[in-house]
């Protein structure tokens, strides 16, 4: 077995995993596959984002104040 087809191997059994998870998520919570998608990849995601950049942007301040001192 080559790399290319280890590494695509690899990429499609945690693809299939995620997928059944959700699927598993899904059914718990009594919503649809669709649904679990819109909240994390809609809603969740730009959510995660914008605390990321919001975060740096607080580091980014308090690295230039720890310079000036």
């Amino acid at each position: 077995m080559d790399i290319t087809a280890l590494i695509n191997n690899i990429v499609n059994v945690t693809f299939n995993y995620c997928v059944e998870l959700l699927f598993l998520i899904a059914d718990l919570c009594g919503i649809t596959y669709e649904m679990i998608n819109i909240i994390l990849f809609v809603i969740g995601m730009p959510v995660v984002i914008f605390a990321q950049f919001c975060y740096i942007i607080f580091l980014l301040g308090k690295r230039s104040k720890t310079k000036l001192n």
